[in-house]
């Protein structure tokens, strides 16, 4: 209840100021959290704290693509070309990725792509018809990501490496390109997948030579109810 709630925060509050000038990390849930700061990996108990200083460092490993990963929540396999190929959700045995779009077409998970920008992004132009027709920035029919009226064009990857690992961490990097004419883009996106986290974490940096094309990039998602698929 709220009183000993109340309780457990006077004694926490207490606790932290014997200590004054540890950092400290609060756990606010009520279950024991793994978390990895600065200083390395820190457990944190339910309703409770512990120091910055307590941390301890992840003992290095080696890893090379392709590989498999699982922490307490999924499975992953990743293939030479550092693209995620299997997610399995361990509490439900269900697999995640999709190898194609929602219409069939292959599309790896994660994978950078380019249209050129028509500026249309209200209306979807028919060739046949020769007419605009209006629809929502989030319409989903036909499936964005392969539009009947603007071509899309995935990436070619140039190279792709485990930037490092640890007993905690892995960290994959890919570098590629995605070309067409004159048009380029070339990227890097770095994916991390961790033991002490549910997440897998995508950070993509790119440099256009061209103006008015759209950069996104594709999760296509198994057996999705949702018609939402951007």
């Amino acid at each position: 209840d709220f009183r000993t709630l109340g309780h457990l925060l006077t004694q926490i509050r207490r606790d932290l100021t014997s200590e004054a000038g540890r950092m400290a990390y609060f756990n606010a849930l009520p279950y024991e959290r793994h978390i990895r700061t600065q200083n390395g990996l820190l457990t944190l108990p339910a309703l409770g704290f512990a120091y910055a200083d307590e941390a301890t460092k992840p003992q290095k490993t080696e890893a090379t693509l392709p590989l498999s990963f699982e922490n307490e929540w999924y499975t992953a396999q990743v293939d030479k070309k550092g693209y995620i190929t299997s997610i399995v959700e361990k509490k439900t045995g269900r697999e995640l990725v999709s190898e194609t779009d929602a219409n069939g077409r292959p599309v790896p998970f994660g994978a950078m792509n380019m249209q050129m920008d028509a500026g249309d992004s209200w209306y979807s132009l028919t060739r046949l018809a020769l007419q605009h027709v209006q629809q929502g920035h989030a319409n989903n029919s036909p499936d964005p990501l392969f539009r009947s009226d603007l071509s899309t064009y995935l990436p070619r990857i140039l190279e792709a490496t485990v930037e490092s690992a640890d007993e905690d961490t892995i960290v994959i990097k890919q570098k590629g390109i995605i070309a067409f004419w004159i048009t380029k883009v070339q990227f890097t996106t770095t994916i991390t997948l961790s033991k002490s986290a549910r997440e897998i974490k995508y950070h993509t940096e790119f440099k256009s030579e061209s103006k008015t094309i759209r950069v996104r990039v594709a999760f296509p998602v198994k057996d999705m109810t949702e018609r939402r698929r951007q």
